[in-house]
């Protein structure tokens, strides 16, 4: 995660083992790091690993995992979903064993094998209203803090201010000195409000300057997320679908 100043092009932010480029949250251009995490903060934020591919995703139920629908390739098996916590994401806890989407949403819940050992995030339900417009929302990811930096990996947070409520998503700027912007492997990763799940990181200014970053509403796909841990008590249970 990059600290920038108050200061597009969108792309999505994930990240490579090989350095390929994925969002990550960017500190700041003198490569200062907005908020790094101390090991225990923001628990159920994780790292969800597709092969070499990286980004970031949120426990938010005991078997439910949400990240971006793009860091997943389409014909990739739930088990190739690695979901991974701890401030280096050094703890693989579980591997997907459903994975829920809807088609033209970037967004995708990921039923796991089994519960990880941290508590799920509570995660919002109210819808988002224009009101909501200049709130301060916690960015959270393992991204990268600069373009080109191979730093990814290290969970790390900041904040950064609502600029634009949409249908589906809501845009996120940097507005004040100390703010964060996402960057490379930053992907996938929760944007709270109030300490709520309130967006899902799908693409952002690939300079990682905090100009106009995208987040998907959680509250739009609250419907999917609950198929999904529907699915996890069947997975559970032992129940087929």
């Amino acid at each position: 995660m990059a600290r920038a100043a108050a200061v597009v092009l969108l792309v999505g932010l994930a990240a490579c083992w090989s350095g390929q480029d994925e969002p990550s949250i960017c500190a700041a251009r003198e490569g200062g790091l907005a908020g790094g995490l101390a090991g225990g903060a923001w628990p159920a934020v994780g790292l969800v690993r597709v092969g070499r591919e990286l980004c970031t995703g949120t426990l938010v139920a005991p078997r439910v995992v949400v990240s971006a629908r793009h860091c997943v390739d389409l014909g990739t098996t739930p088990g190739e979903v690695e979901f991974l916590t701890g401030r280096q994401g050094e703890e693989l806890e579980a591997v997907g064993s459903d994975l829920l989407w809807t088609d033209g949403e970037d967004l995708i819940a990921v039923v796991l094998d089994r519960a990880p050992s941290v508590e799920p995030a509570p995660f919002r339900t109210t819808p988002m209203a224009r009101e909501a417009i200049g709130s301060e929302v916690t960015l959270v990811g393992y991204g990268t803090t600069r373009p080109d930096a191979n730093d990814h990996g290290v969970k790390r947070s900041g904040t950064a201010s609502i600029e634009v409520v949409d249908d589906l998503t809501f845009v996120v700027e940097i507005r004040f000195d100390g703010q964060a912007a996402p960057c490379f492997g930053d992907s996938g990763g929760p944007a709270l409000l109030d300490g709520q799940v309130a967006g899902v990181l799908s693409g952002g200014d690939p300079a990682c300057a905090g100009r106009g970053d995208v987040y998907m509403r959680f509250d739009r796909h609250v419907e999917l997320v609950e198929e999904a841990i529907a699915a996890s008590l069947e997975v559970e249970t032992g129940v087929c679908r």
